[in-house]
């Protein structure tokens, strides 16, 4: 706009107030954009004209999407015991293990363990299955992508979740061939210690909790969408970078 001295004022349309950061441009900008973040939102700018104070409402609908791309790890492991306590508690302690692998490959996990009999010796010996789902859209995990035009910036989204998928494989296999042993202990629990037998992999195609499969994002129809309702009334005010 041709006046000077502009200020503007972002705010998401709904009950829960959530601080918004702003470029001094007046540019929305999503550090770490999450699902919860689609939504309807107003910009409100203001200014003087002609010595008059004057201000101006614009109205945009956000969404953010994600390539499709995760990785499930199954585990199992050897144990003496079998009891819920401390089977609930083993995927933490796995999690807590890998935290510097999850780190460093830009990637989540969230686990889950189940307990049975083991075939070969059920007297003494139980086989515990832990399910680690792996999201490859940790923090950061785009960041080779940021410079990208708006041209090649999905294309590069699928080439980094391939890249990464294969480093988290390499590194997950490496972590569980160096740790054959986890030990888990505490107050309310007896000391139990898990022997690794076993590490496989599975490719999914899912979306993250908060998106799901849409066909309305032309320049990635197979991506995971967190999409709303309306339609951009103006485009005066700009967003810096893409939500991701």
């Amino acid at each position: 706009m041709e006046s000077a001295d502009h200020t503007y004022h972002w705010v998401q349309d709904r009950a829960a107030p959530k601080l918004l950061s702003v470029t001094k441009e007046g540019h929305l900008l999503f550090h770490h954009f999450q699902a919860g973040d689609s939504g309807k939102y107003s910009c409100t700018i203001s200014y003087m004209k002609h010595g008059v104070h004057v201000s101006q409402i614009f109205h945009y609908s956000i969404f953010g999407y994600h390539v499709l791309g995760g990785l499930d790890t199954v585990l199992l492991f050897h144990s003496k015991l079998c009891e819920d306590k401390w089977t609930r508690k083993f995927p933490w302690v796995l999690q807590y293990k890998l935290r510097q692998l999850e780190i460093k490959q830009h990637c989540k996990l969230q686990g889950t363990a189940t307990c049975f009999p083991s075939l070969n010796n059920p007297s003494d010996k139980f086989i515990i299955q832990v399910q680690l789902e792996v999201s490859l859209f940790g923090p950061h995990w785009d960041k080779h992508c940021n410079s990208q035009d708006m041209e090649t910036v999905t294309d590069c989204y699928h080439k980094t979740v391939r890249h990464n998928l294969w480093q988290v494989q390499l590194a997950r296999t490496r972590f569980f061939k160096e740790h054959k042993s986890f030990h888990v202990t505490g107050a309310d629990i007896p000391s139990i210690n898990f022997t690794n037998e076993f590490v496989g992999f599975l490719k999914t195609e899912q979306c993250s909790g908060g998106y799901g499969q849409t066909k309305q994002l032309q320049r990635c129809l197979n991506c995971c969408t967190a999409l709303v309702t309306g339609s951009i009334k103006s485009t005066r005010c700009h967003l810096q970078g893409l939500p991701r």
